[in-house]
């Protein structure tokens, strides 16, 4: 029985090494291609670049803060065995202050609707809100450390 599966194995190793499968490339990575044709031609079929809009450069900062500040606030609970307490306000002000940004990015996009002042006071809302949340987290996170 040893023999049959020896026997199959050298079978399988035959068939793999006289079909051996294809990897698809693409043409910008086929070397042939790049040296028949000039640098202009294979900029064809290049993917063009898509850069993030200023709205989601906002919203990826702001998620940015929440992971550093989630890990911090981890690190804080494995090192002291509990989470602190009384930071929700903490947690807030980032969203808050996302808020606010995307209300002047709508306006300075032209989709915001009410016009500049809606625009001020919406933000400035948002902001002082944020300002006021962190007035009241950081106090409550300070006295626990």
């Amino acid at each position: 029985m040893a023999e049959k599966e020896n026997d199959g194995r050298a079978s399988n190793e035959q068939d793999q090494a006289s079909h051996p499968q294809e990897i698809p490339v693409y043409k910008t990575q086929d070397r042939e291609f790049r040296e028949r044709h000039t640098s202009s031609e294979a900029e064809e079929f290049r993917v063009p670049t898509e850069y993030a809009t200023p709205m989601k450069r906002l919203w990826a900062w702001v998620g940015v803060v929440y992971a550093v500040g989630y890990a911090l606030l981890m690190t804080y609970a494995f090192a002291n065995g509990e989470f602190p307490q009384g930071i929700g306000q903490l947690l807030t002000a980032p969203a808050l202050a996302g808020l606010g940004g995307s209300v002047i990015l709508r306006y300075r996009e032209g989709k915001g609707r009410g016009g500049l002042p809606i625009c001020v006071a919406l933000s400035g809302v948002s902001f002082a809100l944020a300002l006021w949340n962190l007035a009241l987290g950081l106090p409550a996170l300070l006295r626990q450390l």
